[in-house]
């Protein structure tokens, strides 16, 4: 099908358009990283407090270490038929059990910030696949084209078939259309596999939203994962990519759980390091969408200077 494209835009007006799209994506991610930050403020101040209760309780014996170290919590909802209160269930946690249930609230809360940047992530990816659309019909897959597309598409005609698109799909028809993005994504020695990180960080995002941050199968995802960046392949690149894999999985128990709380990166006896598991992964998708809005740009540019 032959699409009637519109008369070229200056390269200007196009990298203005894809950087303006930039500029929102940032404030976004701004906004959630901020919310990480409280979340971490918060959960120490918690954690603090739990940790002073329970060397306390470590003092006490008999009845009153029974009843400082632990607490009784009861639940109820409201019975249609009687109006009162029905008791459905009770627990009694001790201070370490609270504990351990703070440590994975923490880590459900970085799973749903990641998920949102993600969701945040794609909507840019989908609006920067609608600018080039628009500028060049060419530059979209005819697949991805819905029923009855117009001769004459319009923003809001690619604004709507993108809503069915996912990222892979779009990035991969934008690895096509622009290969230089290629070489940075898999190549950049201090960015690193960047293609790798957002199959990672995509899966994460479906286990914690779908799955409440837990799989029923760890290998399988793992497997998911190197065959989507292209590394199951048995080589080097794969050891070291499951590697990676494994750095975002809990241990013991709590290894089909996904695990996004900081990591100690070196012990020190006076200085503590940490790396911040979600806000390196996010950090990985601002990175991969500063290459996407720089490399299009390009690409518009030199199209635009041929032409001329």
């Amino acid at each position: 099908m032959n699409f009637s494209t519109p008369e070229p835009q200056s390269i200007h007006m196009i990298s203005e358009k894809l950087v303006l799209q930039f500029d929102r994506l940032k404030e976004k991610f701004a906004s959630i990283q901020h919310y990480q930050r409280l979340v971490s403020k918060n959960t120490d101040d918690i954690l603090k407090q739990l940790f002073d209760e329970l060397a306390g309780s470590e003092e006490l014996s008999g009845e009153l270490k029974e009843l400082f170290s632990s607490s009784l919590s009861n639940f109820f909802y409201p019975n249609p038929q009687t109006g009162d209160q029905q008791l459905y269930s009770h627990k009694k946690t001790s201070i370490q059990e609270t504990i351990d249930l703070t440590y994975l609230y923490k880590n459900r809360q970085y799973q749903w910030l990641l998920s949102e940047a993600f969701e945040a992530f794609e909507q840019f990816v989908k609006a920067v696949y609608v600018i080039c659309g628009v500028e060049d019909a060419d530059f979209w897959h005819s697949e991805h084209m819905r029923k009855n597309f117009p001769e004459n598409p319009t923003h809001e005609d690619f604004a709507e078939a993108a809503k069915f698109l996912t990222v892979t799909k779009i990035l991969n028809r934008v690895r096509v259309k622009v290969p230089s993005i290629s070489q940075y994504e898999t190549g950049h020695l201090v960015l690193g596999h960047l293609k790798f990180y957002l199959t990672l960080i995509e899966k994460i995002r479906h286990i914690s939203v779908h799955a409440n941050g837990v799989t029923s199968d760890k290998e399988k995802v793992v497997i998911d994962i190197l065959r989507g960046c292209n590394a199951l392949d048995g080589s080097e690149t794969e050891a070291i990519a499951r590697a990676s894999i494994e750095n975002y999985f809990g241990t013991g128990d709590y290894e089909n759980h996904i695990l996004l709380l900081e990591q100690k990166v070196n012990i020190h006896p006076v200085i503590s390091s940490h790396i911040n598991r979600q806000e390196y992964l996010a950090n990985k998708m601002l990175s991969y969408s500063h290459l996407l809005v720089f490399e299009v740009a390009s690409f518009f540019d030199r199209k635009l200077t041929d032409q001329n």
